[in-house]
């Protein structure tokens, strides 16, 4: 059974819910800012979290180290800086997925590449589009289901902690007609839908600890990779196309990319399409690196007899 929070509770409104409402409603009022006044605010707060927030700045920092040996300090630093402004925009722009209509969503974003999923569409095939934790994840999942609505989207999501938040985001998620489901009710759903001719909106790039987990190499370190895409892909028959989301801060756009599909996968073996599948996450990762995720413990899990990098 779903633990998704689907519907307003009235315990939404008990005093300690009061911050995050607080907060809710700065979002929406800096949602009718221009786009310049907005990224110059939303980005020096960005900037300005990063560097109060120690534990995330280092493992930012460690995981850049990893990913990019060769990259000098200051560039690093320059990416870390970078990367903390998007941070901030996206997130103080979540007012415009949750509390705002659609036509700001609607005029600040575009999707390139939605001909790949209608043309497999139009031959009979499915599609699953492999993205990753770009800050930008939302916004352009959101986009995508707003300007296209005709490709039915579905998706997992882990439940969040406070009620409230967790209402919100599934609230944010579904409004343009995208599918939730809880991720402790496992792939049927999933798999169900895609053969029905549903697109899945698919992160594999998280560590979700040894036993759910194969070790493939990712920017040539071993990570704990989720092996399953290959799997659902023989499941199901779909074509996998890789798909990204940015935020462009000069034209103040959210921008999705959908790839052509891969022609080279699955491969042979489980553990082979997992090496494949984390070859092409670091080929999207590397067209903006400044995009990702990188404060998340990317590289959690070890081998056995390594020690943490965190």
């Amino acid at each position: 059974m779903s633990s998704l929070v689907t519907k307003f509770e009235w315990g939404f409104l008990h005093p300690r819910n009061w911050g995050l409402w607080i907060a809710l409603a700065l979002l929406w009022l800096l949602s009718f800012l221009p786009r310049p006044l907005f990224n110059a605010i939303a980005g020096s707060a960005g900037s300005l979290a990063m560097s109060l927030n120690r534990k995330r700045r280092q493992i930012a920092e460690t995981n850049l180290k990893l990913c990019f040996p060769n990259m000098k300090p200051g560039e690093r630093n320059q990416l870390m800086q970078r990367n903390a402004r998007i941070t901030g925009q996206c997130l103080m722009d979540l007012g415009t997925l949750w509390v705002r209509g659609s036509r700001r969503l609607d005029k600040h974003s575009r999707v390139e590449g939605a001909e790949h999923v209608y043309k497999i569409h139009e031959q009979g095939g499915q599609v699953i589009l492999m993205t990753c934790h770009t800050m930008a994840l939302d916004h352009g999942a959101q986009a995508m289901a707003l300007k296209h609505p005709d490709v039915h989207a579905v998706s997992m999501y882990k439940q969040q902690g406070n009620r409230l938040l967790a209402w919100l985001m599934y609230r944010g998620r579904t409004r343009h007609g995208s599918t939730i489901y809880d991720r402790d009710e496992g792939l049927r759903g999933i798999i169900r839908d895609v053969k029905k001719g549903a697109v899945f909106y698919y992160l594999p790039d998280e560590d979700l600890g040894p036993d759910e987990s194969v070790f493939a190499p990712l920017f040539g370190v071993p990570k704990a990779t989720l092996p399953a895409l290959g799997s659902l892909a023989r499941l199901t028959g779909a074509a996998i196309l890789p798909c990204i989301s940015h935020y462009d801060a000069k034209a103040g756009e959210y921008v999705v990319k959908i790839l052509p599909p891969l022609i080279d996968f699955p491969v042979r073996d489980r553990d082979a399409s997992a090496e494949r599948m984390n070859q092409v996450l670091e080929e999207m990762i590397q067209r903006d690196p400044a995009q990702y995720m990188w404060f998340h413990k990317l590289f959690r899990t070890r081998p056995e007899g390594e020690d943490a990098f965190y």
